[in-house]
């Protein structure tokens, strides 16, 4: 028994190249049609008659309720000779044609012969999310629009690999050879069916025919439905709370020659007033002769573009074309584009804008998100006259057998924008982060963005189920859901009605955000963008300006010193590179000090320590509870001068000036609830500090800062001056015991040990190439100098292995220390002024109480 719905299609569907080619002779007499009636006239009780157009292994897709309830029974494993041999049959052909024509456009798969390509067929998913509720029909998945035949569109997911060496005989349904086989592709093809469909009281629907179901253009009309549903249903909730107070402030004033490009005069309006525009979020398209005579804001041509018309007959990359059209076709007035609303030759301008782009970027409206792959100058796929490629070219979508099974999870995100070329460049980085909401415009499908949630267009190409499907986690809020409000599932009913294929976030409650917060919110975001691509070295910092902007006001409107948070200076300084440490240096862009992570080539990560410490633990706010050890002073570019940093000092999980110790005789008892059950004891604790040469009660007796080191700073502007204690005479190992639980032992980088001259081992180090340990480690003469910057507890998990009281003697204290180099070797002419100064290398941990073993002595540096 099967239930239809009688489903219009959407508009910007069909359903093209089809696969309908004449069926061999004997392949139709073999498996004839006839009437499933008895002589009386009588429905017969036999099986059905097979369907000549499949093969014996395929007659079960000829079922409707098989289809769209029990695909599981629709899964099978074949060669593509097999394949190949059943040509008359539907199933069998579509699954041939879509595996040749994806082998053949790759090497090596196109060398593969078709006896050792194995298909793995996991049958049919549908674009709906699965059944909601469980119990429901999935008559949705059925289209009965047409008076002569239904239509079931779906996709098959397919895993094509390859086996060495293995004969027909040899496949018994795949189950002898798929430890064999070898995965290189998986596609998930989109495909419609079409049955025939008969009058009441005769034969059941036949399939007739599957072919290829693709959407080439987008609905524009959807995506205004998108926009006007989040207005509605969302109201001013779609910006954080935080970031909406800093709007706020900086909305009161645009940046200098704030222009934006008003759609229908087409020219450059400089508003006199707050305006609604549109951003726009895309790649500078390659310099190459296609793009020589694309036009860009300059002084010269400042007053032509401002010209009612002035836009119209200039050369311009074709996806900002398509962009202006896309504005005006969903009833905006303005747009922001930086080529044609900065004017790229005036520096002041230029620089004012880049480095107040949260303010462009918060105010906008929406953003649209060119989310693509190719710097070739290309417009928006799915618009106007730019058909998108077709499905089996698509990354293979993630299925969901929950909920119903059978659905496809809404993973367009993580399978098209994240790993597109747009969000690996830098410059695209603080656009990502600032937009309120986007539309990002992929190569396959559009999704919308809101703070609430994510909608995408391959969602509605099916009519809703009955219920919205449960809340899913953010891309960066890895929740467990909360219990769900009355209030809240009304919502999430009103999003699903309003917003169409919309899928809400598990809310997280934001009321409670802390420093704390925000500090692992800072790790993450320099953690995915010292990761990105930039075409000029010295965009590192000016492309992540807006984001500081924003950081800074979120982290109790704390200055960015390179990129650090000057507030939170110790733990930022934490952040490590795997590999070799390589600089950026360059005569065209500004000195950047090795102290900040936007020196490095490399990616920048802080949650080395828990790797290290904590086997992977999620709970990372334990990175950022110190101990203060430090008093850090900044040669100041802008003001010429010294000036000490408003460093917030710390004890562990409170606030506590260094100062205060001057009247303690004993560490205090000050860690937090959450540590209170795996805390040392005082005893222990005050009897380690006490004895270590870097204590609380050592950093106020050096609290004087060297003349000479302040006079060397002088000559190193944005150098870091502090006093600090040094030990110089260590030495590093290769780690033949500790490994991370991120370690690959097929990695080139090592881990190391700090180790006294005396070959014992007082600390670690992160991953080092094999390049620079050959360098500098395998020589045993070598020695190597390191520097405290502040102190910690050692992670939770080693302290709740020291919880037996007997175990309460032992030390669980550890010291973050940097490994540094002297510029200037102590016989050069410099020396005078230069021997304080110093150069990062990498960042480790000693353990406190072995600290004192290291001969450590103190010294005010210079870190440049």
């Amino acid at each position: 028994m099967y239930l239809t719905r009688s489903v219009p299609r959407r508009p910007g569907t069909s359903d093209h190249w089809k696969m309908d080619d004449p069926l061999p002779v004997d392949a139709t007499a073999a498996l004839s049609i006839q009437d499933p009636r008895d002589t009386n006239g009588k429905p017969s009780n036999s099986k059905p008659h097979p369907n000549p157009l499949l093969c014996q292994r395929c007659q079960s897709w000829n079922d409707i309720d098989t289809v769209v309830q029990h695909g599981s029974a629709l899964a099978n494993i074949r060669s593509l000779e097999q394949l190949a041999y059943n040509a008359h049959c539907l199933i069998c052909r579509g699954l041939v044609s879509t595996v040749e024509i994806r082998r053949s456009a790759s090497e090596p798969t196109s060398s593969w012969p078709a006896a050792q390509i194995l298909v793995r067929n996991h049958g049919p998913f549908f674009l709906d999310n699965g059944i909601h509720p469980p119990n429901a029909h999935p008559h949705a998945r059925i289209d009965n629009s047409d008076a002569n035949q239904i239509t079931i569109r779906l996709l098959i997911s397919l895993e094509v690999s390859f086996v060495p060496e293995v004969s027909l005989q040899d496949w018994v349904d795949g189950v002898a050879i798929t430890t064999l086989a070898t995965s290189h592709i998986r596609i998930t093809p989109q495909f419609a069916l079409r049955f025939s469909k008969n009058g009441q009281g005769q034969a059941p629907p036949q399939l007739i025919s599957i072919e290829p179901w693709e959407v080439p253009f987008f609905d524009v009309s959807l995506l205004r439905t998108w926009l006007r549903g989040c207005e509605e249903v969302h109201h001013r909730v779609c910006i954080d709370d935080e970031l909406r107070k800093a709007t706020q402030l900086m909305r009161s004033s645009w940046p200098r020659d704030f222009r934006v490009i008003d759609v229908h005069e087409m020219k450059l309006v400089r508003p006199t007033k707050l305006v609604r525009f549109v951003a726009l979020s895309y790649m500078w398209q390659q310099e190459d002769e296609s793009s020589a005579d694309h036009v860009q804001l300059e002084k010269h041509n400042a007053a032509q573009l401002e010209s009612a018309g002035g836009l119209v007959n200039i050369a311009l990359p074709d996806i900002i074309s398509d962009a202006i059209a896309l504005c005006r076709d969903l009833g905006e007035s303005y747009l922001w584009v930086d080529r044609l609303c900065i004017i790229q030759d005036d520096a002041v301008s230029k620089h004012d804008q880049i480095h107040h782009m949260d303010r462009i970027y918060q105010s906008a409206s929406f953003t649209i998100v060119g989310a693509l792959n190719s710097r070739d100058g290309g417009g928006l796929p799915g618009y106007t006259g730019r058909p998108r490629k077709a499905s089996i070219w698509s990354p293979p979508r993630a299925v969901d057998l929950d909920y119903g099974g059978r659905g496809i999870k809404q993973n367009s995100m993580e399978a098209l924008v994240y790993p597109s070329l747009w969000n690996r460049r830098g410059w695209t980085f603080q656009e990502r982060i600032l937009a309120r909401r986007c539309l990002f415009i992929t190569e396959f499908l559009v999704i919308f963005e809101c703070s609430q949630g994510q909608a995408s267009e391959e969602m509605t190409y099916t009519p809703q189920q009955l219920e919205p499907p449960p809340p899913s986690p953010a891309h960066n809020h890895a929740l467990t859901p909360p219990h769900e409000s009355e209030q809240e599932r009304r919502v999430r009913q009103q999003e699903y009605r309003q917003i169409p294929g919309f899928r809400a976030y598990v809310k997280r409650h934001t009321q409670n955000k802390t420093a704390s917060y925000y500090l692992i919110f800072y790790f993450h975001r320099v953690e995915d963008y010292t990761s990105r691509q930039f075409s000029y070295d010295r965009d590192i910092l000016e492309a992540f300006a807006g984001v500081g902007n924003v950081l800074s006001y979120s982290l109790a409107s704390t200055m960015m010193l390179f990129g650090l948070p000057e507030k939170h200076l110790p733990q930022a300084l934490m952040w490590t590179c795997r590999g070799a440490p390589a600089r950026r240096r360059r005569d065209d862009m500004p000195q950047i000090p090795s102290w900040s992570w936007a020196s490095s080539l490399s990616r920048a990560e802080y949650f080395w320590i828990q790797a290290w410490m904590q086997g992977g633990s999620t709970a990372r706010e334990h990175i950022i509870q110190i101990t203060s050890l430090v008093y850090f002073y900044f040669q100041d570019p802008e003001l010429g001068a010294l000036r000490k940093l408003d460093v917030q000092e710390r004890w562990m999980g409170k606030e506590m000036d260094i100062h205060a110790f001057h009247d303690l005789d004993e560490i205090p008892n000050v860690l937090t609830k959450k540590m209170k059950y795996y805390k040392p004891g005082i005893e222990r604790t005050t009897k380690t500090w006490k004895e270590c040469p870097h204590n609380p009660w050592q950093t106020l007796a050096h609290a004087l800062l060297d003349p000479e080191a302040c006079r060397a700073a002088a000559s190193f502007p944005g150098s870091l001056v502090f006093n600090t204690t040094v030990a110089s005479d260590l030495t590093l190992r290769r780690d033949h015991t500790h490994t991370p639980h991120h370690a690959n032992s097929n990695q080139p980088e090592r881990d190391l040990v700090i180790c006294t001259r005396g070959g014992e081992v007082v600390g670690w180090m992160n991953r080092m190439s094999a390049a620079w340990i050959a360098a500098h480690v395998d020589d045993e003469s070598a020695r190597h100098e390191f520097i405290v910057l502040c102190g910690a507890l050692a992670n939770w998990k080693t302290r709740k292995a020291f919880l037996d009281p007997a175990a309460k003697d032992y030390d669980l204290w550890r010291l973050h220390v940097m490994l540094v180099e002297r510029p200037f070797p102590s016989s050069s002419s410099s020396s005078s002024s230069g021997a304080h100064v110093v150069r990062r290398v990498e960042v480790g941990i000693v353990e406190t109480q072995r600290w004192k073993d290291c001969n450590p002595r103190w010294e005010t540096v210079v870190l440049c």
